[in-house]
């Protein structure tokens, strides 16, 4: 069974005329297309989907848990230099909306009901980032509103 690097490297999920561009993953080393499921092929088979899938969740988690950690070095640092932090905090809110589309369009992809999806999503989340306060509540809105963009987008 194939992971979704696999998948990528191997040529099984591929660009669609040219709308996924790659880059490199600022803080894993390894490259995702920018848009990750939007204008890419998904494999059809089942396995590689669900592989895909809980690839996908592994990496939202991290990202959610490196979200709220940022977080929390702004608050921490807010009399230092706040540049630094604030553009690390965006950078992985970019990759994070990013993982939250492909999570939700495999999920779609799997045929989960759109209701599963956002239970799907918020288990994560909350498996993530356990401790909840302002941060992380706004947090969880736009996620969902992400999730629920990319679900209905595709």
């Amino acid at each position: 069974m194939a992971t979704s690097d696999e998948l990528f490297e191997s040529g099984e999920v591929r660009e669609r005329e040219g709308e996924v561009g790659w880059r490199e993953g600022a803080h894993s080393g390894r490259s995702f297309p920018d848009a990750l499921t939007h204008g890419v092929q998904l494999p059809g088979d089942h396995d590689d989907l669900e592989q895909c899938l809980t690839d996908t969740r592994a990496r939202t988690q991290a990202l959610i848990a490196e979200y709220v950690e940022s977080c929390a070095k702004i608050w921490t640092q807010f009399a230092r230099r706040r540049e630094e932090p604030k553009a690390t905090r965006e950078r992985i809110r970019a990759d994070l909306n990013a993982s939250i589309a492909c999570y939700a369009r495999l999920l779609r992809a799997l045929d989960k009901p759109p209701e599963r999806m956002l239970v799907h999503i918020k288990v994560a989340f909350t498996e993530a980032a356990p401790h909840q306060d302002d941060d992380t509540r706004e947090l969880l809105e736009d996620v969902v509103r992400w999730a629920i963009e990319a679900y209905y987008a595709g």
